[in-house]
């Protein structure tokens, strides 16, 4: 008989002890937010019953969590529009839990690959030796921005590497050394100010060869032979401008003469 009293009161022991852990889990799932109605009358049942509801409690938090850490750095707006509809799935639990959790893991997803992608760009522009405002990298926060500037920035940039080639052009058949040009040669924020910098440039040199190219016509006209200048016109019309101004007096000279000669009776 004692024993079956001890027995007894280790029954009621554990009976009490495992209502309080069902009262404390459902303390714990109300302060959370969930409507707790327990329907079964065994503990059993009702261990079962808060069971099923803490792991859906856990699925909620990691949503929660995933979202915040996933992409709430991206888009703070639409980080506060799932955490709405995580929450509207706490007071009502509901199969839509399973459709949130792929929709947050798909856009989660596709925004860590377009900020992939985007350094990815950057990184090969770099190796390139083009830089858009000094930046290696992009930020999580920084996406949306950059995507939206992105048209304007690839526009430049691709303008940038066509002046720079011929930017590279000149000094090689110029020998020519610009010091504000290379300050600002694969920056692209710069490109504007580099572009015009290579369109006066060529402007130069295009006016120099109309220039060139008048006075081998002229002196043509008079008889004397200009292939030579038409070759150093071709390949560096400045400097071969300057030297066939340095040789006019010698071609007035000559024309002179000439014209005297002529004029012998």
């Amino acid at each position: 008989y004692p024993s079956i009293l001890h027995e007894l009161e280790q029954l009621v022991q554990d009976e009490e002890r495992q209502r309080t852990l069902i009262e404390k889990a459902v303390l714990q799932l109300k302060d959370k937010g969930y409507n707790i109605v327990v329907q079964s009358s065994t503990i059993i049942e009702q261990f079962d019953e808060i069971e099923e509801l803490q792991r859906y409690s856990n699925r909620i938090d990691l949503l929660q969590l995933q979202i915040q850490s996933d992409i709430l750095p991206f888009d703070p707006v639409l980080a506060d529009t799932f955490v709405g509809r995580a929450n509207d799935l706490i007071t009502t639990p509901s199969e839509e839990i399973e459709t949130l959790e792929k929709n947050v893991t798909t856009i989660s997803t596709h925004l860590q690959t377009r900020l992939n992608e985007m350094n990815a760009m950057l990184r090969q522009w770099q190796s390139e030796g083009y830089t858009y405002e000094d930046r290696t990298r992009i930020l999580a926060e920084e996406l949306l921005e950059w995507e939206h500037l992105l048209p304007e920035i690839e526009q430049q940039y691709h303008r940038h590497v066509g002046a720079s080639e011929r930017w590279n052009e000149i000094k090689k058949s110029w020998n020519h050394q610009d010091t504000t040009i290379d300050r600002i040669v694969g920056k692209i924020e710069h490109t504007d100010s580099f572009v015009d910098k290579i369109d006066a440039l060529e402007q130069q040199w295009t006016e120099k060869e109309l220039q060139g190219a008048s006075l081998i016509e002229r002196w043509e006209q008079f008889g004397f032979e200009m292939d030579v200048w038409r070759y150093k016109m071709t390949h560096d019309p400045r400097q071969g401008l300057e030297e066939l101004n340095l040789h006019l007096p010698l071609y007035k000279r000559a024309n002179e003469l000439l014209e005297t000669m002529l004029h012998l009776d």
